[in-house]
């Protein structure tokens, strides 16, 4: 068997090609010297970017199938923390272990201004929006069976509208006009305006229509027409959650 101009045998890899059986080297008790010079190789190694990518996306897949997340459940279960019983001196890590530790405001503003700049790489967006692969939840499946196919979903990271404040990933677009509908869960969007983002979006050209958890259950047929009114152009008569 050949595989990239290498030649596998059993001889050489006994353990080759025998996914799910245990390893050759397995239960081998490894000398500290031989974990030194291991260790020694490994330090200092660079990883490229498309590597690291080529990585996650390798292990994303490998996560999806619900018989290899099993597999790797059960090959965990039982087996002790690496860092159990591990000393971590205080100066190098002065917040390790410390449960309900709060992050300083300079800390907060540093993590913030790290993630900006990650989000403004275009290369960045694409691999997130990739690897999230977000699927419509209870309530936005049942929202989209009582309107259609009007309006589509966007939710999974295909779509985004760029305000002056931030990036917004809308639930669901109007097909071939600037509206969007938002659904906000009760217990996500608790004390929120939806006024403010509907405020928002105006302001970056779109207009938006937004319902709360409880009213597309509740009151599913005003709802419904109230939806179908912001589709069609009608203007509505009650201006709650509209502009």
């Amino acid at each position: 068997m050949s595989k990239k101009g290498y030649i596998f045998t059993k001889k050489l890899y006994p353990s080759f090609g025998n996914r799910g059986k245990s390893t050759w080297n397995k239960d081998i008790p490894c000398s500290e010297e031989t974990k030194g010079k291991i260790s020694k190789t490994e330090k200092g190694k660079i990883v490229s970017k498309e590597t690291k990518i080529k990585q996650s996306k390798s292990h994303l897949k490998l996560y999806e199938n619900p018989k290899e997340r099993e597999k790797l459940s059960k090959a965990h279960m039982g087996r002790p923390c690496p860092t159990k019983g591990m000393k971590f001196p205080q100066e190098t890590y002065p917040n390790f272990g410390t449960r309900g530790y709060k992050a300083s405001k300079e800390t907060k503003e540093k993590q913030s201004e790290i993630g900006k700049r990650h989000w403004r790489d275009p290369e960045y967006q694409k691999l997130m929006f990739e690897t999230r692969n977000t699927k419509p939840n209870k309530l936005e499946k049942y929202f989209s069976k009582l309107i259609g196919n009007k309006i589509r979903f966007v939710g999974n990271y295909t779509f985004y509208i760029r305000t002056k404040k931030r990036i917004h990933n809308p639930d669901f677009k109007v097909n071939s006009q600037k509206k969007v509908i938002e659904l906000f869960g009760n217990y996500w969007h608790k004390g929120e305006d939806p006024n403010n983002l509907i405020k928002e979006y105006k302001e970056a050209g779109w207009k938006c229509l937004v319902f709360w958890e409880h009213e597309v259950y509740k009151e599913t047929n005003k709802v419904m027409k109230k939806t179908l009114r912001f589709i069609n152009k009608i203007n509505l008569k009650e201006p709650f959650n509209v502009c």
